[in-house]
């Protein structure tokens, strides 16, 4: 029998079945065969093969190959962590105001997501709330550069409908940090999978919640997962060296650079990169952002 991760922690999932049932799942033998190494081997999304028993509980045999998904570096092991799998789209949710706009947090999601190959988009949520220069100058940037952005407010159903559409048919992640508005994101949409996922899962999985695991819900147009909220998001598999390409502008100034691909573009004399930010082609904010996360990727340490 096949089925989808719903949700689980450690070597216990709630795995949807074919057949329709919900089903309490361990990995048989406590391991899976997954081509490569994972700090957790299953995540919200997944598909995989499984011996069902007859008291809704059953045995998960082999994980069935993934179309893409979605990882972060996890600071606990060397091994990446799967967010979500099979995915249409990742959708960074962020906000105008409390929590702060933390922009780097939203092009971290995008970078790694494009380095995935897994199209993405922003929810700006809380936009009925006064929004600063430099809020509107980082959302300006990104939709020149082809993301799609959603300017929301689930307080007051602003831009809902849109969103709605764009949503339609797919499986889409939602990350974002905490206090963004996921959860009344879900509530909108999911009301009433929430509740029946959720009755499942505080049955089957004392102590989890949305805020520390990840759970796929869906809604009458597609399928929502809700990932945990974190206050960092590191890189994974991108090198120092290609950052500048996952930013449109310096990567488009990057390529004809005098100095090639060897160029840092930190401190080199005739730099093209350089050359554009001091002509206002690049703005400081990128950047800055470019020159922290490419910080990040050298040293394993996060910055703000």
């Amino acid at each position: 029998m096949r089925g989808v991760v719903i949700s689980g922690t450690n070597n216990t999932f709630a795995v949807e079945c074919e057949d329709g049932l919900l089903r309490n799942c361990v990995i048989k033998g406590k391991k899976l065969d997954l081509g490569q190494k994972f700090y957790n081997p299953l995540a919200p999304g997944d598909e995989v093969t499984l011996d069902a028993t007859e008291d809704s509980s059953g045995r998960i045999l082999s994980p069935v190959e993934r179309k893409n998904f979605l990882v972060r570096k996890n600071t606990k092991s060397p091994y990446p962590q799967i967010i979500a799998a099979n995915l249409d789209c990742v959708v960074c949710v962020t906000a105008v105001d409390l929590p702060p706009f933390r922009p780097r947090f939203a092009e971290r999601v995008l970078i790694q997501s494009e380095f995935l190959h897994i199209p993405v988009a922003v929810f700006v949520n809380k936009s009925d709330l006064p929004m600063s220069d430099s809020c509107r100058e980082r959302i300006d940037t990104w939709r020149k550069n082809g993301i799609p952005l959603f300017e929301i407010s689930v307080t007051t159903g602003m831009g809902l409908d849109e969103v709605g559409k764009f949503l339609s048919g797919k499986t889409v992640a939602l990350v974002g940090q905490s206090g963004v508005g996921k959860s009344s994101l879900l509530n909108y949409f999911c009301g009433n999978s929430l509740q029946r996922v959720g009755d499942v899962s505080e049955k089957k999985f004392r102590g989890t919640h949305t805020t520390t695991c990840g759970k796929l819900f869906h809604w009458a147009e597609g399928n929502l997962i809700d990932t945990p909220g974190v206050r960092s998001f590191l890189l994974w598999g991108i090198e120092a060296a290609d950052l500048p390409y996952y930013y449109n502008e310096i990567g488009e100034k990057a390529q004809n650079c005098l100095f090639g691909h060897s160029c840092t573009h930190v401190s080199e004399k005739g730099c093209s990169v350089l050359a554009a930010l001091e002509k206002g082609e690049i703005t400081s904010e990128r950047y800055e952002s470019f020159l922290r996360i490419r910080e990040e990727l050298i040293t394993g340490r996060i910055t703000e």
